[in-house]
């Protein structure tokens, strides 16, 4: 199974991707846990069932590059992670793709045997090899984009998710979307990616308007992702890093 490294954008993907991968793969916080392999960067760790280190990485945005240099810096120095994986919004398709080959250009630059090629899918699982002064190691490659069917952000998924879960949430959601699509400011939500971020914020708070307060881990912790077949669906590539 071997440890793994999972790059996201931001604290709401962090999040959610940790808390859906305790509940359903066992994974646990692992406190200070090597903590001096990335110590300057947004890095929580957890350990597996079988004492494997496994991290979620939030970068800050949509650039993957300095974060990929950092990982395969840290490989060539000694073998760490069997599994990267990437973990982004599928916004546009190409800026998707444009991000996608910067990545692909920075493995290339290190990789030996690199088996990433132009031909290197989103939502597909790749390798690449790096050979370092003890070893010569495969790591496994995964480009995984949220929502993976249609345009959106995690912020989508989610929504799509909580759908599920009633026909109340459902109607919910619908018209949260509505009001935000017919709201008109010239300093706010001028970016469809605030928008989409709107959209769930007051579907949120409509749902517990009590804990319209609470920090976006408390609520995503309070969810249980793991009931909804959109979350199954959405992840099932990464139960190669289980």
């Amino acid at each position: 199974m071997g440890s793994s490294i999972i790059l996201c954008e931001g604290e709401t993907d962090q999040a959610l991707l940790g808390c859906y991968l305790e509940k359903t793969a066992g994974w646990s916080f692992a406190k200070d846990q090597k903590a001096d392999l990335f110590p300057l960067e947004q890095v929580v760790w957890y350990k597996d069932g079988h004492n494997n280190l496994k991290g979620i990485w939030q970068v800050g945005g949509n650039d993957f590059t300095d974060a990929v240099q950092k990982v395969l810096d840290r490989e060539l120095l000694e073998h760490q992670f069997d599994h990267l994986v990437i973990v982004t919004d599928n916004d546009d398709s190409a800026e998707v793709r444009e991000r996608l080959q910067e990545v692909l250009k920075t493995v290339a630059a290190v990789s030996r045997g690199c088996k990433l090629g132009e031909e290197c899918e989103e939502n597909q699982w790749g390798s690449f090899i790096i050979e370092n002064s003890f070893s010569r190691s495969e790591i496994q490659f995964l480009y995984l984009l949220v929502p993976m069917q249609e345009t959106g952000a995690l912020e989508t998924f989610m929504m799509n998710s909580l759908s599920e879960q009633s026909e109340e949430k459902r109607n919910v959601i619908d018209q949260s979307k509505v009001f935000v699509k017919g709201f008109q400011s010239d300093c706010y939500l001028k970016q469809r990616r605030e928008k989409v971020k709107a959209e769930l914020g007051v579907s949120l708070s409509v749902f517990s308007p009590d804990r319209i307060f609470t920090t976006m881990k408390e609520l995503i912790d309070s969810v249980e992702w793991e009931r909804f077949s959109t979350t199954h669906e959405q992840f099932e590539l990464l139960k190669q890093v289980y």
